[in-house]
């Protein structure tokens, strides 16, 4: 009795360990999709990889900024602009709240919810991320750099 207790529980344990998916998987599967254009596979693993993280790591954190970045991305290629909006939002708002604001993902963050914002009409919005992108973008870069100028084209499209 005692050694089939042991297989089944050494059973159990390697369809677990073998059947289980980490985020970095998904999220290889959703640039795999992505780069194949097919975005509806495309947003299923990127809602994946941001439930791992969620259930792993818990949403204070900058993988999961990375996620919902993602996810936003996801979203803006069907062309749901206003789900899109949401998650860009919450990935600027979270880079806030953990003060991960001193780094160039937070001005990409910015410039990628300017774009966002603008093809789901919220203009006010679109600008309050531009001003924020620009504001940490001159501790960042040189005022006279390229990616300085890609961010003036930003503010342009506002």
């Amino acid at each position: 009795m005692k050694k089939i207790t042991l297989i089944l529980l050494a059973l159990s344990f390697s369809w677990f360990a073998c059947n289980s998916q980490s985020w970095k998987e998904a999220d290889a599967l959703r640039e795999k999709f992505l780069a194949q254009e097919k975005f509806d596979s495309t947003l299923y693993y990127a809602n994946e990889a941001a439930a791992l993280v969620r259930g792993e790591m818990g949403e204070n954190n900058l993988t999961y900024c990375h996620v919902l970045h993602n996810l936003a991305i996801s979203h803006y290629y069907l062309r749901n602009y206003r789900k899109a909006k949401y998650f860009i939002l919450k990935e600027a708002s979270t880079r806030e709240a953990l003060k991960k604001t001193n780094d160039q993902d937070y001005v990409i963050c910015n410039e990628v919810a300017s774009v966002i914002c603008r093809k789901a009409g919220s203009y006010e919005d679109a600008l309050v991320a531009i001003k924020n992108a620009d504001y940490k973008a001159l501790d960042i870069y040189s005022s006279e750099g390229p990616l300085y100028a890609d961010l003036l084209e930003y503010y342009a499209g506002v």
